[in-house]
């Protein structure tokens, strides 16, 4: 999730922030951590909890980002060694679909979730035709494709009558229209 991905040939001295400046910085989808992963033989990764997979012989760490996407941390902007790599990713999102004012994906905070409500809230509220009482949530079974249709009754969660749902990544709620 950086504007410009791919490999960075590697000056010296170079530090995170500028190899996040050579990359273009972070798309605005991204999240705001990034993973650094260091092979075991180029040294120690001097990060808060840095953690070593032995297997794969690379040492872990992740560096949070403010929100445009500079290290916030001066101690973590550390310098940069042949061969690290650095990944940012997407925030995973929730879709909407339907009688809603706007349609399409709801990005979710960081390692959170939403609620129905709020994610009625940032789409811009129902249509006016939306029939809530017969709206579906749409959550993949584990790492297949097929999906477990629940139904939720929007109108009652709205009115008090019934719990709010919490919607996971990757979940599709479809409200239809009269």
């Amino acid at each position: 999730a950086f504007k410009v991905p791919g490999v960075l040939p590697l000056t010296p001295r170079m530090n995170v922030s500028e190899a996040l400046t050579r990359a273009g910085g972070l798309d605005p989808s991204a999240a705001r951590r990034i993973r650094i992963t260091r092979r075991a033989s180029e040294g120690t990764l001097p990060l808060r909890g840095a953690a070593s997979d032995a297997g794969k012989r690379v040492i872990i760490a992740e560096i949070t980002l403010g929100q445009a996407g500079e290290v916030l941390d001066p101690d973590e902007d550390i310098d940069i060694k042949p061969y690290d790599v650095l990944q940012a990713n997407k925030l995973e999102s929730v879709y909407v679909l339907g009688e809603i004012s706007r349609v399409g994906p709801v990005p979710l905070p960081e390692r959170g979730t939403l609620s129905l409500t709020q994610v009625l809230s940032l789409s811009g509220g129902l249509g006016p035709t939306a029939r809530g009482s017969r709206a579906t949530i749409l959550r993949a079974l584990g790492s297949s494709a097929r999906r477990a249709e629940i139904p939720v009754d929007i109108d009652k969660v709205l009115a008090g009558k019934a719990n709010d749902f919490p919607l996971l990544p990757n979940d599709v709620l479809v409200i239809p229209g009269s």
